[in-house]
C-alpha cells in the first residue's frame, strides 16, 4: 500500500443529499435541488445534485443541474433527432427564434417525470475500494462532476470532482499539503 487514499475515503454520505422520488415531476425535484443548492440565507454554493429514489426508498439515480438542463433542450438541437442519413450540421438547425424558447421549454417539461431524465445509479459508477484515478477516468469519459459510489451494489455516497481536485491539491502540495521529499533535478 502506498498510502494513496481510496475513493471511499473522499467519498460524500448519502445522507448529504436530499432525495427526491422518480415519481416527482421536474417542478417539483427542481424545487428541491434549488433548495439544496441556495439553503435559506445562505450563499448558492450547496450540492448540485439530488437523489433519486423508487417507491422503497432506493437509491435509483442522480438529478443535477446538466441533467434538467437537458430536459429543456429542443429535439432540433440533438443529432440523434435527425436520420442517420443526414449529415447534421449545428449551424443548420440553430432556430432564428431562440427569444422565449427556454421559459417555452421549462414550461413543457415541468410535468415530465425525473426518472425519465435522471441519470441511472447503476449505469456509471464506481466502488467505494476503488482507486481515485478510475474515478477521475470515468469522470473525464463520460463528463459527469458527480459519480455514485457503490458497495455490494448500493449507493453509498458520491464522489465530486472537486473532492478530486482538493485531494490532487493536497498530493501537490499547494497550501500547506505533504509533497515527495524527492527534489526535481534542476534543469
Amino acid at each position: 500500500m502506498n498510502g494513496e487514499k481510496r475513493v471511499r475515503d473522499l467519498m460524500r454520505p448519502c445522507a448529504e443529499y436530499a432525495r427526491v422520488p422518480e415519481t416527482s415531476s421536474l417542478r417539483e425535484a427542481a424545487e428541491v435541488l434549488r433548495a439544496s443548492y441556495c439553503p435559506a440565507g445562505e450563499p448558492c454554493l450547496g450540492r448540485r445534485t439530488v437523489l433519486v429514489t423508487d417507491g422503497r426508498g432506493k437509491i435509483t439515480g442522480l438529478l443535477n443541474f446538466r441533467a434538467l438542463l437537458a430536459a429543456v433542450q429542443p429535439d432540433f438541437l440533438r443529432e440523434e433527432f435527425y436520420s442517420p442519413q443526414w449529415r447534421f450540421v449545428r449551424e443548420w438547425a440553430v432556430p432564428v427564434f431562440w427569444e422565449g424558447l427556454f421559459v417555452r421549454r421549462c414550461r413543457e417539461v415541468a410535468n415530465r417525470r425525473v426518472g425519465d431524465v435522471m441519470y441511472p445509479a447503476g449505469l456509471i459508477g464506481v466502488e467505494a475500494g476503488d482507486p481515485l484515478v478510475k474515478a477521475a477516468y470515468a469522470m473525464i469519459k463520460h463528463r459527469l462532476e458527480t459519480l455514485p459510489v457503490l458497495e455490494r451494489g448500493e449507493v453509498v455516497g458520491l464522489i465530486r470532482s472537486g473532492d478530486l481536485f482538493l485531494e490532487m491539491a493536497r498530493v501537490l502540495g499547494a497550501n500547506g499539503g505533504p509533497r515527495s521529499e524527492k527534489k526535481a533535478a534542476s534543469p
